[in-house]
């Protein structure tokens, strides 16, 4: 079978991100009390048996391949992008520790995700780690006392791997991940730092705002999102807006939001394309609004691509820690922005449909 090309690898990848929705449909986030999720009847989700050979105890990072296993075994800490993973034929997993920070990987769903080589592990395995350090180090210095910082120390699993149900567990001190799909890694974490008692417009908003507007480390940033040869949806009007790159910076991803939620509010939340593009946030599977006042009048009216926008637009108004009090349920809507939501609604509509002209 001939190898993709690098553009058929892109069209396979976006139609992956447009088509599957900004959760999987089986996605849940349960109360913290919940057991860890169940393994999968073809693959474990426990950390693979470590080889019979005793492994390195380096500090910095080291990795062995097992052949009993097919596993590349990572330890340590430190510079992950110095490692060089041997190849391997036969290897299907990635098995990666390091106390704060677990990784549980089937290459397959990796190389579906467009980390397509042994060459693509280090930066991988780095991106893990380096966008946890991120997330937390940036709620400390700018949302001290408005998020959970001892669950933020919590350590954090990932496991990426086939038949698994798309999850987030926060239990018994630990953060742990279940997905298929990497660029739901810093998304589901945040959520889960939320909790899973109030998940509406404002939750989705930011969490997809922060991993992938504010998070240099995200995934997103290796995936594309756009088909610039496109002329339908949103497409033209980010690319009126300077976008010309189908893999997005933090700072396009901003105008990227913005687009899908200007072409909202021309047409309509619709389901023109995927739930997280154009369904209220009422339709995502993580749906769940508490009791609460004066932020749920807002669910019906914003998809989760149009609440990044939104809270994106109330973080540059009003900076981080305001926002931050009030998606961590610190302060309601009125209380944070000093303001009605519905009319902070209403100025931000009029703002877009001023800065992103229709074509």
């Amino acid at each position: 079978m001939k190898k993709l090309s690098s553009a058929a690898a892109a069209i396979l990848l976006l139609a992956a991100f447009l088509f599957t929705g900004c959760a999987a449909p089986n996605a849940e986030l349960p109360a913290q009390t919940d057991p860890p999720a169940s393994a999968s009847a073809t693959e474990t989700l426990s950390v693979a048996t470590e080889p019979a050979s005793e492994l390195p105890d380096e500090s910095s990072p080291t990795v062995i391949y097992d052949e009993s296993s097919s596993t590349y075994f990572v330890t340590g800490k430190g510079d992950y992008e110095s490692l060089v993973f041997p190849e391997a034929e036969d290897a299907s997993r990635l098995s990666m520790e390091n106390g704060q920070l677990s990784i549980v990987a089937s290459l397959k769903v990796l190389k579906n995700n467009g980390v397509l080589s042994p060459d693509d592990l280090p930066g991988f395995v780095s991106r893990c780690d380096k966008s946890l350090a991120f997330i937390r180090g940036y709620l400390e210095e700018n949302a001290a006392g408005a998020y959970p910082a001892d669950q933020a120390a919590f350590p954090v699993e990932l496991r990426f791997t086939n038949g698994v149900k798309e999850s987030v567990k926060n239990y018994n001190g630990v953060i742990s991940i279940y997905s298929t799909s990497l660029i739901h890694r810093d998304f589901y974490y945040l959520l889960a730092l939320m909790g899973p008692a109030n998940t509406g417009w404002e939750q989705f908003g930011f969490a997809w705002y922060f991993s992938s507007c504010l998070d240099p480390y995200s995934e997103f940033q290796h995936t594309p999102v756009l088909n610039l040869d496109s002329d339908s949806y949103y497409t033209p009007i980010c690319v009126r807006a300077g976008i010309d790159s189908a893999v997005l910076t933090p700072s396009q991803f901003r105008t990227f939001y913005d687009s899908v939620a200007r072409y909202c509010f021309e047409n309509g939340l619709m389901h023109w394309g995927s739930v997280c593009e154009s369904a209220p946030v009422t339709h995502e599977s993580m749906y769940k609004r508490g009791e609460s006042e004066g932020s749920d009048s807002l669910d019906d009216k914003l998809s989760a691509f149009m609440a990044a926008s939104f809270i994106a637009r109330l973080d540059e108004l009003y900076g981080f820690e305001s926002v931050s009090s009030f998606v961590f349920g610190q302060k309601d809507f009125d209380d944070a922005f000093g303001s009605e939501a519905d009319s902070e609604f209403e100025s931000w509509k009029d703002w877009l449909i001023e800065r992103y002209p229709m074509p």
